[in-house]
């Protein structure tokens, strides 16, 4: 299972040349960041946790000419065009459930499992 940026062009571009291989699944996801694992990676649920990554991403990005080359020309693009479609990606856990065949029972984040092993801890 390739996942890639669809709005990407290289992101695209590279993920349809496997195309016609044996085994080989594409799922797009609606972005242009050339991040796709980001959706997966972060608490999607909180505007918090993007606005920090991209306070990571433009900052290194000063010393990283190809990190600057994959991101949008400004923070506030990108946490706009990202914010707009971080919600309707699916999980990882659905991708892998989709790819195997399986029916997943229920969609579970971290913290709706932790809520539910440790009920009388408090969490954001």
């Amino acid at each position: 299972m390739i996942i890639f940026a669809s709005q990407n062009p290289m992101d695209y571009v590279e993920a349809h040349r496997l195309a016609g291989e044996s085994n080989v699944e594409l799922r797009a996801l609606d972005m242009e960041f050339h991040g796709s694992i980001t959706p997966f990676v972060i608490d999607r649920r909180k505007f918090r946790s993007l606005k920090r990554l991209a306070i990571k991403l433009y900052s290194d990005a000063e010393s990283d000419i190809d990190l600057k080359a994959m991101l949008p020309p400004t923070q506030k693009q990108f946490l706009s065009d990202f914010d707009q479609r971080r919600l309707k990606c699916p999980s990882l856990n659905t991708l892998i459930d989709d790819f195997c065949g399986f029916e997943p029972l229920v969609e579970v984040d971290r913290w709706d499992f932790l809520r539910r092993w440790l009920p009388f801890t408090r969490f954001e």
